[in-house]
């Protein structure tokens, strides 16, 4: 049994390499993607144009396996994350759907009877204008209550000097905080803490640190883009502009028991789904199939 991780050429090795007869596995883990900056049409086009070589990759490395390993299922027609879904049907290669793992035994809400003063919201990613951010601090400010947001990112960028200039520019330099490297330990810690995590990227859909905040009790205000906000997922509240995910967070602010049902109903969902024991028995299970 030959299992290979991600897409394009790393992929594509590892699978010629697998001996006569051996079971080929590949598992996309979303990387097999297509993302249009609907924010910029011409900038989009032309992501489109230049990724076309990467779509005959993708679709060279399908055709040597036995069975293709989705995070989600598709739900919708025009979602571009599930290229890979497509191009698989197109050539009749099965699609098993196992779920991302997530150690709910590491990501785990804070201890009973902590001090958790909520109040920051949470945006994660690299500093980069496509990550949302500076969407995610205009729809903090523009909140009634004294939020803050929380800059979740591996390292700076001249975009952290553009977002702490639109705070400043609002009077509000005081709502955006910038944490940096920080380790996993740190990272848990932010979300047991936070109001909630608010996803408003314009090229990824992070369902990972969705799951991870989810697991934390940490409820998710995102955009209706990706796979966890194609279906009624508990914990997740889809937002369709960023009027309404404002609204969002003062609901939040306003009504603690109902975001403190929000986060253990995400919770239960991420354990019964996405813990490691559920996802390893899916993966035994789907091995034994093709074996």
């Amino acid at each position: 049994m030959l299992v290979a991780v991600g897409w394009h050429t790393p992929a594509e090795r590892a699978l010629r390499a697998a001996s006569t007869g051996q079971k080929r596995v590949l598992w996309s883990h979303g990387l097999a993607t297509l993302i249009l900056y609907r924010a910029k049409p011409l900038l989009g086009l032309l992501r489109w144009l230049c990724r076309c070589p990467e779509l005959l990759a993708v679709a060279a490395t399908l055709r040597r396996c036995d069975r293709l390993v989705v995070a989600y299922p598709r739900r919708s027609r025009w979602d571009e994350r599930s290229v890979d879904v497509v191009l698989a049907r197109w050539l009749h290669v099965p699609v098993a759907v196992i779920g991302n793992p997530v150690d709910t035994d590491f990501w785990r809400p804070a201890p009973a009877g902590g001090d958790q003063p909520l109040g920051a919201v949470v945006s994660m990613g690299r500093l980069e204008w496509q990550k949302g951010h500076a969407q995610a601090l205009s729809i903090v400010l523009s909140a009634s209550e004294q939020l803050r947001l929380q800059l979740l990112a591996p390292e700076g960028s001249a975009d952290a000097t553009h977002l702490q200039r639109q705070a400043q520019r609002q009077g509000k330099p005081e709502q955006l905080e910038l944490l940096l490297g920080l380790d996993l330990n740190q990272r848990r810690r932010v979300l047991q803490q936070a109001l909630c995590l608010l996803s408003w990227s314009e090229t990824e859909y992070q369902s990972l640190a969705m799951l991870e905040a989810l697991a934390c009790g940490c409820p998710v205000v995102a955009r209706p883009r990706g796979w966890l906000c194609h279906g009624p997922i508990p914990g997740v509240l889809v937002a369709r502009s960023r009027r309404q995910a404002t609204r969002c967070l003062q609901r939040l602010v306003a009504e603690p028991a109902w975001r403190a049902e929000l986060g253990a109903a995400g919770r239960a969902y991420v354990q019964g789904h996405h813990g490691v024991r559920v996802v390893a028995q899916q993966w035994i299970k789907l091995l034994e199939q093709l074996a």
